[in-house]
């Protein structure tokens, strides 16, 4: 099976259960040892299948691909996750409103396959059930602590859509890309990432918040936060 054929295109059915402290905590242990190099795979996996996870190997076995995500039966919204154990993660890419803001969940699938040293993942439960950019405790944020925990220097992507007729300013009708670092002060890297885009999509309008553009700059996001 392929990253494609497993991550779908429509939301789950069903409920989010929101997970115990104590399952977060195990949760959290878990990702931090499928994250490190020296985890005995057949050990792990029993130990995700039994707090009714999976674990799956993707891919060919010079370049595998795990994937991390709640087992059939025991669907409670939590997600999906995606990382090469043989490349320590420098980026994470998340996709928090896969279903709802239009191609997001694909291109971070996508962006996934084609980098080198880069972890991901995806919601799967609509946004309107559940919002893991706005949930403290959805296994979104426990995946970062864990990823924070044995790769601190990574760097959070968190790929949205939004809509041009729903926005509040004229800069913001007239957007094809925003950018912000989810705080009021841009640093440089977050500049300059607004210059490339702007120098490599010359006829789309790139826009940094919250200098030439005021809204959609995440600044609530609770990953950020």
């Amino acid at each position: 099976a392929t990253l494609e054929q497993l991550l779908p295109n429509s939301s789950q059915r069903g409920d989010y259960q929101r997970a115990t402290t104590a399952d977060r905590e195990a949760i959290e242990r878990l990702f931090e040892r499928a994250l490190r190099t020296d985890t005995d795979l057949n050990e792990l996996r029993s130990a995700w299948n039994r707090i009714g996870w999976e674990l799956r190997v993707l891919g060919p076995a010079s370049r595998p691909i795990w994937l991390i995500q709640e087992a059939p039966g025991h669907d409670r919204g939590y997600g999906y996750y995606a990382f090469r154990p043989s490349e320590p993660p420098s980026i994470l890419l998340q996709a928090p409103h896969s279903f709802a803001d239009r191609h997001t969940g694909k291109l971070a699938r996508q962006l996934f396959e084609e980098g080198a040293s880069v972890a991901a993942c995806w919601n799967s439960l609509h946004r309107r059930t559940v919002d893991p950019a706005h949930t403290e405790d959805h296994p979104f944020n426990v995946f970062l602590r864990a990823i924070l925990a044995t790769h601190p220097q990574i760097q959070v992507v968190q790929i949205h859509g939004f809509s041009t007729t729903k926005r509040k300013t004229r800069a913001g009708r007239t957007s094809h890309l925003i950018l912000s670092n989810g705080t009021a002060l841009p640093d440089c890297r977050t500049r300059d990432a607004a210059d490339r885009f702007a120098e490599a999509f010359p006829d789309h309008r790139t826009r940094l918040f919250p200098t030439s553009v005021r809204e959609l700059g995440g600044t609530t996001n609770a990953q950020g936060v």
